[in-house]
């Protein structure tokens, strides 16, 4: 993965529970002290043992984990990152339906680089069943920034998964 998801879990640990916390679960996950660059790699494996150990040094389940994720990334790390993609989109339906050509579009100079892709089938104007396609397998992650980006967006949208690969999302 590239440094850019340990540098939001980072800044979502030390602003929800200080630097020490930060500091134990780096300690506790055994992952070589490195600077998080955000189109550095960092091992699949490396990032796991780093989120895992989160859920134990803040006693959380790894699904209230993924969901503080989701909703930081796409609420306050992101939007200062890729400022662009966010103010460049008006409602999370556009924005949610770009984010195949986004994830392209991002890495497509970041060598070893492996986004997630995403295709869509629209059933009606406000309903799309989203296939998530990624080796990694982590649609829970996609499914809580799905969220995030509803709230940024400040829109309620309904999001069930359907099996391990598809997203229905129903827009306001």
């Amino acid at each position: 993965m590239k440094g850019v998801i340990l540098m939001c879990v980072k800044e979502l640990v030390i602003k929800n529970f200080g630097e020490n916390k930060w500091e134990e679960i780096l300690h506790q996950s055994e992952v070589p002290r490195q600077i998080f660059v955000p189109m550095g790699d960092v091992t699949d494996e490396d990032t796991m043992k780093v989120i895992t150990t989160a859920c134990n040094v803040l006693s959380l389940s790894l699904n209230q984990v993924i969901d503080a994720f989701g909703h930081h990334w796409s609420t306050v790390f992101a939007p200062k990152m890729y400022r662009l993609y966010f103010t460049g989109a008006k409602s999370s339906k556009e924005f949610l339906s770009k984010m195949d050509s986004v994830h392209v579009t991002m890495t497509q100079r970041m060598n070893g680089a492996k986004p997630p892709r995403f295709k869509y089938e629209w059933q009606n104007d406000k309903t799309v069943i989203m296939t998530y396609s990624s080796q990694r397998g982590l649609i829970d992650i996609a499914i809580a920034c799905i969220h995030g980006v509803g709230e940024y967006y400040k829109e309620k949208l309904q999001v069930t998964k359907m099996g391990g690969d598809k997203i229905k999302i129903v827009f306001p």
